[in-house]
């Protein structure tokens, strides 16, 4: 797979490992061996924990989540990129249980493409915490669900984080 970084200019090849994400699998699991095309993680946070600078995640089209704590997904791993492929629906993460529930980009140089946040929960912090350097969002959806409040994203929660960082 090729790629070119919007915004950052310039294109490359994927040269980290390749992971799967997508809850509509029937096989689907957040297991040792999992993460294939064949047999997709369950879990979008699971696929971060098992991967290293330069990997790519890719979240199938379909796939949702209820967050339901802080650091229900934390990309915490620097330099890996998390990307919606596959057709149908964006993948969707959804805040509906937990008001702390959140969605944290807390690693340098990560970048995240195409997923929808749905906020369901009145009373939400906020969906994203981004604290990291160098990061992007791009291509997200943000929707307000049946409750209301959209305090999506929180950047810079301290003294010298989130530099560099691209929303578009």
């Amino acid at each position: 797979y090729s790629f070119r970084i919007a915004g950052g200019g310039g294109s490359g090849q994927i040269t980290g490992t390749q992971r799967h994400v997508s809850s509509t699998a029937t096989n689907a699991a957040d297991a040792t061996g999992a993460g294939t095309l064949a047999q997709p993680y369950a879990t979008l946070d699971y696929a971060i924990s098992q991967s290293v600078a330069n990997d790519w995640i890719w979240v199938h089209g379909g796939h949702a989540e209820t967050l339901a704590a802080d650091s229900a997904v934390d990309v915490d791993i620097a330099g890996i990129t998390v990307s919606w492929t596959g057709s149908g629906a964006m993948p969707t993460f959804t805040f509906a249980t937990a008001a702390a529930a959140d969605f944290k980009m807390a690693a340098a140089s990560c970048r995240v493409f195409g997923l929808r946040f749905l906020c369901n929960i009145a009373s939400q912090g906020m969906c994203i915490e981004w604290s990291a350097d160098d990061c992007e969002l791009a291509w997200c959806e943000f929707r307000e669900g049946s409750s209301t409040g959209l305090n999506f994203i929180s950047v810079g929660l301290a003294d010298a984080d989130s530099d560099r960082f691209y929303i578009h």
